[in-house]
């Protein structure tokens, strides 16, 4: 039974004692009020903890709205043994499962959610998107001290590995400003290594010799011109000034970077390099990182360098568009063909088409075409994770060390082993590492 209100309840009483003051033998006294009921148990409360993002589905639909993949390779992506090394990597063949069960790092509770939250909300081009990832989609945290063995920098709690791909090697400190420094010794994160020695990294309207470690964190080198030993051009080194990224509306290098803040990019295609936001679907596109997330500068063409700046000349504006996805018809002379990264625009059929991965059609790396420094670079290479096989012309999955391989002929062929090399003796995949 419902318990009333105290207003209610007060009310209620109230009236009664009206009635039985105008009717004081018709009305038979009310009974005293019933003590208030026991409080009731409270309600569980709603649940708020979301289910767990699924990391297949998180990842490929990143990858599918940030043009590294087609739709139509979804399938294929979220497969259990998924071929697209492009989206997933190597982890088996960097031999990441060993780096955790050898304690030389650590998960970190939580963080593959954390990690997908970022993936799935996170801007394309933003770093911090992906930065927030480590193996296999989930942060992990370094357990190796100063002298103990590392395969990567990744393994220090604090320092750098000197271990080259695939080999192993020995964590180093990091030496603070005022200490000595090389190529074999680097220094901590608010100092950079010149003339032998570790130096503070200089403020904003600090002057600076273009060392992209010269400034302080989240500023660069602005104005800095190299020295020139050309006659037509001879002048000494110009310095610059340490300053913040550029805004919008800035004019800005256009090559080799454009240093705008997040969010903008240098509109190199433009008689006068400016900052610019993103442009919008239909967007006339005359840079090829002009678009917003999800989209791309279809059809931009270039030719020879443009005259003011050290950029190339568009021939052709492109449009801000929906990438293409595999049997899309694109035009394979164009910078930007609108094919995803997992696809190239077949020059015979015109078509985008998967490239790169497992079964896929081939050319050794090794070769190349005669093609304008303006021209995309078109062979169809295949990825890190894989090799163009010589008797399919297909590619194949590098081979782990130890595998049984079969050379091929070095500076013409791909290497079958992953960050090794096939012994001819043992016809086996060794290390590289040095003795």
């Amino acid at each position: 039974m419902r318990r009333m209100s105290e207003s209610v309840r007060r009310a209620a009483i109230a009236a009664i004692a009206v009635v039985a003051a105008c009717h004081p033998h018709d009305v038979t006294p009310p009974a005293p009020p019933a003590a208030p009921a026991a409080p009731a148990a409270p309600a569980a409360p709603p649940a708020t903890t979301r289910a767990p993002l699924d990391r297949a589905t998180v990842v490929c639909d990143a990858a599918i709205r940030c043009g590294t993949i087609g739709a139509s390779q979804r399938a294929d992506c979220v497969a259990p043994d998924s071929r697209l090394t492009l989206v997933w990597g190597s982890p088996d063949l960097l031999g990441e499962a060993a780096r955790i069960a050898s304690g030389r790092v650590r998960r970190v509770p939580g963080s593959d959610q954390r990690c997908l939250a970022a993936l799935a909300t996170g801007a394309c081009r933003d770093p911090a998107t992906y930065g927030a990832c480590g193996i296999a989609h989930e942060l992990v945290a370094a357990n190796v001290a100063p002298g103990g063995a590392c395969a990567s920098s990744d393994d220090c709690v604090a320092g750098f590995c000197t271990a080259q791909p695939g080999c192993d090697g020995a964590c180093v400190a990091k030496h603070a400003v005022g200490d000595t420094c090389g190529a074999n010794q680097l220094c901590t994160d608010d100092a950079f290594c010149r003339d032998g020695t570790c130096r503070a990294r200089e403020l904003a309207g600090a002057a600076c010799n273009g060392d992209w470690q010269e400034c302080a964190g989240g500023l660069f080198c602005a104005g800095y011109r190299p020295p020139s030993t050309r006659v037509d051009n001879w002048h000494r080194a110009v310095p610059g000034a340490c300053r913040a990224p550029r805004d919008a509306g800035e004019r800005c290098d256009a090559a080799p970077e454009d240093h705008c803040r997040a969010g903008l990019a240098c509109a190199w295609g433009d008689a006068e390099p400016t900052c610019q936001p993103p442009l919008a679907r239909g967007a006339t596109c005359r840079w090829d990182d002009a678009c917003a997330d999800g989209l791309a500068c279809v059809g931009l063409a270039l030719h020879g360098v443009a005259e003011g700046h050290r950029h190339y000349k568009v021939a052709r504006a492109g449009t801000c568009a929906p990438r293409l996805d595999a049997g899309d018809a694109c035009d394979p002379t164009a910078f930007v063909t609108g094919c995803p990264a997992a696809m190239r625009c077949d020059r015979a059929t015109q078509q985008c088409r998967s490239t790169g991965h497992d079964g896929d059609p081939c050319e050794s790396s090794w070769i190349t075409k005669p093609h304008a420094s303006d021209e995309p670079l078109d062979v169809a290479a295949c990825n890190s994770s894989d090799y163009c096989a010589v008797a399919t012309r297909t590619c194949k999955r590098r081979l782990a060390l130890g595998a049984a391989c079969t050379p091929q002929a070095f500076g013409v062929e791909d290497e079958p082993c992953f960050l090794g090399r096939c012994d001819a003796a043992t016809k086996r995949c060794v290390s590289r590492c040095a003795p």
